[in-house]
């Protein structure tokens, strides 16, 4: 009698945790990715925004020519009902791209878009000039005057600047791509992290856990029930 109503017990904790998981929201779905804006990698501070039937879902900005990174971007599922549903992201309020919402998955997903140019007030751009000096002479003589002018420019200085140039070129180049690299790294690690944070945190993942652990609690008692009623048994 006490084993069947034990069993009872138990079976209405696992419907009652079924019946509050169903009321929780479900696994998000994360992106993250790199930004092109008219042809150039888009700068900080750029607004990205997810939305779903005309709803922003989830908005962040750029952040080294990508979003996703850091801070992480999950498009989130309260209501337990976007899969399925389609995801449409904007860069700078100019529609880019979009992707069908599954819970739980990690898309890598790179935007592109063309628009108006971005101002930007932390950044203002200067430019120089300069110019070789050259000697003149003149000499004149019978009514007439000559004027000779040349141009002095030292070639070496010329080969200098460019190899100097070509070789911060190449050292920016290798650092964008080191960037990027451990970027996507970091991404997919971040990710990772973030799914299984987002399912132990989710009321799915909470209450199968939950679910689980009362399973367990009820096998071991029931065991050692069955244990106890043999030793009297014995004695």
């Amino acid at each position: 009698m006490k084993i069947k109503s034990l069993i009872f017990i138990f079976a209405f904790l696992i419907i009652g945790f079924s019946i509050i998981v169903s009321a929780q929201p479900s696994i998000p779905h994360q992106f993250y990715g790199s930004v092109i804006y008219n042809g150039v990698s888009a700068p900080d501070g750029v607004s990205i925004v997810a939305k779903i039937n005309g709803i922003t879902a989830k908005e962040t900005t750029t952040l080294n020519g990508q979003y996703g990174y850091n801070p992480l971007f999950f498009v989130t599922d309260p209501h337990s009902e976007n899969a399925g549903e389609t995801i449409v992201f904007y860069i700078n309020g100019i529609e880019s791209s979009n992707f069908v919402f599954e819970n739980g998955k990690i898309t890598k997903l790179n935007l592109e878009a063309n628009g108006p140019p971005i101002s930007s007030s932390s950044s203002s751009s200067s430019s120089s000039s300069s110019s070789g000096g050259g000697g003149s002479s003149s000499s004149s003589g019978g009514g007439g005057s000559i004027t000779k002018k040349t141009n002095l420019t030292n070639p070496t200085t010329s080969t200098s600047s460019n190899s100097v140039n070509l070789s911060v070129s190449v050292e920016e180049e290798n650092k964008n791509t080191e960037e990027n690299n451990q970027g996507t790294e970091a991404g997919v690690l971040s990710g990772i992290t973030g799914a299984v944070i987002g399912f132990v945190s989710s009321g799915i993942g909470l209450g199968l856990i939950i679910a689980l652990v009362i399973i367990i609690l009820g096998i071991v008692v029931l065991v050692v029930q069955k244990k106890h009623k043999i030793v009297q048994k014995k004695t």
